[in-house]
């Protein structure tokens, strides 16, 4: 049973992302990516903290600067722009 739990995440996953791009080809000409990217993000992370609030505080106070470090690289290069660049194709 884990593993059809994990495909049927997966294929939901891989959803969202592809409508993603027809909805981000669709609002990039008249939004701007920018604003777009930054709204997007958003609304993530206005969906995701209150699901996982109290993991984060636990976790959150114990993070070392260098793991910080990683974690903003890794939401700067694959997030942020991944999604500018994906947007910024579809113009």
């Amino acid at each position: 049973m884990p593993t059809l739990a994990g495909m049927l995440y997966l294929t939901g996953a891989f959803s969202l992302a592809g409508t993603s791009v027809i909805a981000g080809s669709f609002v990039s000409a008249k939004l701007g990516v920018f604003t777009i990217s930054a709204v997007s993000l958003l609304f993530a992370l206005l969906g995701l903290v209150p699901l996982c609030a109290a993991s984060l505080r636990a976790t959150v106070p114990s993070l070392p600067a260098r793991m910080w470090l990683k974690l903003f690289f890794q939401a700067l290069f694959g997030i942020f722009l991944f999604r500018m660049f994906l947007l910024h194709s579809l113009l």
